[in-house]
């Protein structure tokens, strides 16, 4: 239970990153003006999140299986990527960029087919269209996925991700539904801070506890 807490936590430490990354093309989209709209479009973001946590699940399932030390070795690496995450956020070091620039080679597979899906108005194409975008290079949802991967088990590890796509749904739909101020809050460098704190305190403290694991 509590890693499904920490996945909400993760999300909801992300909001100013999310609005960053996705807020402007919430407003691209159109959908500040239809609550539905938004809401269907991050519903679809949010499953491909789970797709991919159940794929990343199931790979660490296969390797524990196969390879001794590996869920050590993964919850070693989900702990500092943590630790990246939370500097990436409070803006103090970006190395995250580096990996999304790897992952970006296979968003460009995707990219034209989701540029295009941006002009279709119809609520299942926005569903369908948060499917697609929720696979755009994201460093937080790259730290995510590492620590969903840790669980070694494809539909916990797919659970993880759809808790942390819950989190970061109230940002994305503020963003689309209230006022501005609120993304200024949000986006604020003291609050980038404190989120970035947030995350690095966790990641610290699961690098802790494997550390004893490993002891």
């Amino acid at each position: 239970m509590s890693d499904y807490l920490a996945a909400i936590i993760i999300g909801l430490s992300g909001a100013s990153h999310c609005l960053v990354m996705c807020g402007g093309l919430s407003a691209a989209m159109g959908l500040n003006k239809s609550f539905i709209s938004a809401l269907l479009y991050n519903l679809g973001r949010i499953s491909s999140y789970t797709i991919a946590g159940f794929l990343l699940g199931y790979a660490g399932l296969w390797l524990t299986d196969s390879f001794e030390g590996v869920l050590l070795a993964l919850r070693l690496l989900a702990g500092i990527m943590l630790i990246l995450l939370g500097l990436y956020i409070s803006r103090l070091y970006m190395g995250l960029i580096y990996i999304e620039k790897i992952f970006g080679l296979f968003w460009r597979l995707i990219a034209p087919l989701a540029q295009k899906s941006i002009s279709t108005k119809s609520l299942t194409a926005r569903f369908f269209s948060g499917m697609l975008w929720g696979w755009l290079p994201c460093g937080l949802v790259y730290s995510t996925l590492t620590f969903a991967a840790t669980q070694a088990n494809p539909l916990q590890s797919a659970f993880i991700m759809l808790c942390f796509g819950v989190g970061t749904l109230p940002a994305l739909l503020l963003s689309a539904q209230l006022s501005q101020q609120l993304g200024q809050i949000l986006k604020h460098k003291y609050s980038q801070y404190l989120a970035g704190l947030m995350l690095i305190m966790f990641g610290a403290h699961t690098l802790y506890i494997t550390a004893l694991q490993l002891g």
